[in-house]
């Protein structure tokens, strides 16, 4: 009898049996019967999602040359199962077959996030890491060229200057090679800046910095230092030395008298709190080193001797800075003797023999009522800053004043003569918190009730200092600038000051303290029409003031606005204003209460 082999009945074939079918003709290299065959088991129920399937179609495929198809399996894998490392390795394997550099990062970001998500445990995962570092170490560039051998001198020293003090010294020990370049370049140490330095320095670090600049020294920083010796060779050493700075030092008042004994050429002298500082040491730097250009001393304390006479010219002077320590006794300024003497004859102060100063800032030497009788003849001073001083009269000053700033003065004369100001047409910045700025007898109640009109201002030093000149004729509006900034302390009626047409430019306003509530914050928008910044602090404003304001400028145009403690403004008025601008809010309650502003 003839046994007959039956051919298998492949139209009731399931999934099962089309899989093996697909995974024989893998193994037998028949890749497109393979790919029929995963096909069809795909079509099965249930074969959409299988994993397995996909990855034999993927296989099949870029066997075939068809990468497009291969990769979009292989990704489908990932999104299926996060955690599927194969998935990974395959789309990772295609894309790099491809051997272009795009491709290549593709292939990285794949592996990167397959390493996030496959668990470590995983046995792929090794090979995974493997392939992500082979990748990786690709797309690295190559071994660099030396750039002090690939760049011109010039180009490889204009690119080294932006480097830090720190960063040259680390730069140092690259390579011997690194070292010489930077030891033989002098240029590269002309500038020695310990601000950085959060221990303390070492006499040796800074004595070699003068050795690689040989000597060419024109800046330094000093930062927890203190030892005085450093400062007798740098002064000794760097006859070029122009600008020095002193934060947070130990050094003596002895300290900066050797060094301006031994400096010649210094230029710019800072001096911050930490660093003991006296009357007597300032008298004697700006004495003996004439060719100061700035100085600036923040904590100076009282000296020994006595009121110092001046006699030496200093034309080069041009910025003077001087802040008393507030923690310990408040120095005479007498002392110092900024002004002359009453009688103008016994003696000249200071500011007699610096001619073209610009930059003029005295702050907290409270003991003596300062003559700024002298304050006019100095015709190039553009800024001045004026804190916490006694005067004899309100300051004069040259119309070349471009800044000033006068804040917790008073004087000792009547208040009559504080009007008597002097005309600046030159101002645009003006900051004037005067204890004492003449209040006429129409002044002294001046809050308005809401049904009166407001009446005209009686004229004030405000109208002197900005409209009228000396002889009391009013100024060509043409011939004076408009004012930037503005804050005064409130003194008589709000209109008299706002309506001012020098303000009408201005962009930053502050009105802290001002007894104003919307009836004339809504005005400002038209008054204002530049503001940048506006302070209402401490004012009776509501939400419906705030909003006035916002609407009434330029959207975006508004970019500050203060309104601490303000206890009418309601939670709605603050989010509104946030909304359009950055609103800086402090409140001594914890729920604010007042007029809505969507009422």
């Amino acid at each position: 009898m003839r046994l007959v082999q039956h051919k298998p009945i492949i139209d009731t074939w399931g999934l099962d049996d089309w899989r093996r079918e697909s995974e024989r003709c893998l193994r037998d290299h028949t890749f497109q019967q393979a790919l029929d065959a995963v096909n069809k088991a795909i079509a099965c129920p249930g074969g959409a999602d299988n994993i397995p399937l996909l990855e034999i179609r993927s296989e099949a495929l870029e066997k075939l040359g068809s990468g497009n198809s291969a990769l979009s399996d292989a990704k489908q894998m990932v999104h299926i199962d996060k955690a599927y490392a194969k998935g990974y390795l395959r789309a990772g394997r295609i894309l790099e077959a491809r051997n272009e550099v795009k491709y290549l990062h593709h292939a990285l970001g794949i592996y990167t996030y397959g390493l996030k998500h496959v668990p470590t445990t995983n046995k792929y995962y090794a090979h995974l890491k493997a392939c992500h570092i082979r990748v990786e170490r690709w797309l690295s560039p190559g071994k660099r060229d030396d750039p002090f051998q690939v760049l011109p001198i010039e180009l490889a020293l204009a690119c080294l200057k932006y480097m830090t003090l720190r960063d040259l010294t680390r730069a140092r020990g690259v390579s011997k090679g690194w070292k010489a370049f930077l030891n033989g370049s002098p240029e590269l140490w002309t500038k020695i800046d310990l601000s950085e330095a959060k221990r303390a320095v070492p006499s040796t670090f800074i004595r070699s910095c003068i050795t690689l600049a040989k000597q060419k020294v024109t800046r330094v920083r000093f930062n927890n230092h203190s030892t005085p010796s450093t400062l007798r060779f740098l002064g000794i050493k760097c006859q070029k030395l122009e600008s020095l700075d002193f934060l947070r030092t130990n050094y003596g008042p002895s300290s900066f008298r050797d060094l301006v004994t031994t400096c010649r050429s210094l230029r710019r002298l800072k001096i911050t709190h930490g660093t003991t500082v006296t009357l007597d040491s300032i008298n004697y730097v700006l004495q003996h080193c004439p060719t100061l250009v700035e100085l600036e001393a923040t904590g100076i304390t009282v000296g020994t001797a006595g009121a110092v006479v001046w006699n030496t010219q200093m034309p080069n002077l041009q910025k003077l800075e001087l802040v008393a320590d507030e923690l310990t006794e408040t120095p005479n300024v007498d002392l110092l003797r900024l002004g002359n003497a009453p009688d103008g004859i016994s003696h000249q102060g200071l500011l007699a023999f610096t001619p073209n100063l610009t930059h003029l800032h005295v702050e907290d030497f409270r003991d003596y009522p300062l003559n700024v009788k002298i304050l006019p003849s100095l015709t190039h001073l553009e800024k001045v800053h004026f804190e916490g001083l006694r005067f004899s009269r309100f300051p004069s000053f040259a119309p070349s004043l471009i800044h000033l700033h006068i804040n917790g003065c008073h004087a000792t004369a009547s208040v009559g003569s504080l009007r008597k100001a002097n005309h600046l047409p030159n101002l645009k910045h003006l900051h004037l918190d005067w204890d004492d700025m003449g209040i006429t007898e129409d002044d002294e109640n001046p809050r308005q009730d809401k049904d009166e009109e407001p009446k005209e201002p009686v004229p004030t030093y405000l109208d002197e200092l900005l409209l009228r000149k000396d002889d009391g004729v009013k100024a060509d509006l043409n011939e004076c600038s408009k004012l930037q900034s503005f804050y005064c302390s409130y003194r008589g009626r709000p209109f008299g000051y706002l309506s001012n047409p020098r303000l009408e430019d201005v962009e930053v306003l502050s009105l802290d303290y001002w007894p104003i509530d919307d009836r004339v914050v809504e005005d400002l928008p038209v008054l204002f029409r530049n503001l940048k910044f506006l302070d209402l602090s401490h004012t009776d404003v509501t939400g419906v003031g705030i909003k006035a304001v916002i609407e009434g400028l330029p959207r975006g145009q508004l970019q500050t606005l203060r309104i601490d403690y303000c206890s009418h403004v309601s939670p709605d008025a603050i989010d509104y204003g946030a909304r359009y601008t950055k609103v800086h809010f402090s409140s001594y309650k914890e729920r604010q209460t007042g007029r809505r502003i969507l009422t």
